[in-house]
């Protein structure tokens, strides 16, 4: 469950019923999220004080993380090879199974800094190979296996 507050001001002169619904729909899940991780993080302080990394925030990453890659055996093995920045960067701007394995793959490939990854990632390199491999293959599609 990603939850993105982003200011929708197009959007809310357009259609101001549906913005307000949905943010009333984020705002709700903002709230379950502050509270149920915010609990969470509070109570794993206080039994293990000294001890860093429970915040809320980690908390909600962690168990992102697992919901994504939990189910994908191929990508479970695959996020152990990077860092936790590098995982973390790709699992919240990444859309889809082969894209987060194409950044993987190329972290571990090129030992690409997480900069290097979020510039990589906001240049669109994943799409720009794809098109790059089809145009290569004469329209057939491509699929990620290794740089």
């Amino acid at each position: 469950m990603n939850i993105r507050m982003e200011p929708c001001v197009s959007d809310a002169k357009r259609h101001p019923r549906t913005i307000s619904n949905s943010r009333r729909a984020n705002f709700k899940r903002l709230a379950l999220w502050t509270g149920t991780f915010g609990n969470l993080a509070t109570d794993l302080r206080t039994e293990f004080p000294g001890v860093n990394g429970f915040s809320a925030a980690n908390l909600w990453r962690m168990n992102n993380f697992y919901e994504v890659y939990g189910a994908n055996e191929k990508l479970a093995q695959l996020v152990r090879e990077i860092g936790w920045s590098h995982n973390i960067t790709i699992l919240e701007r990444c859309r889809d199974d082969q894209e987060r394995e194409f950044y993987i793959r190329s972290c571990r490939k090129y030992g690409w800094t997480r900069n290097v990854l979020v510039h990589k990632i906001e240049n669109h390199s994943f799409q720009q190979t794809l098109k790059w491999r089809a145009s290569r293959s004469r329209g057939s599609t491509a699929q990620v296996t290794e740089l």
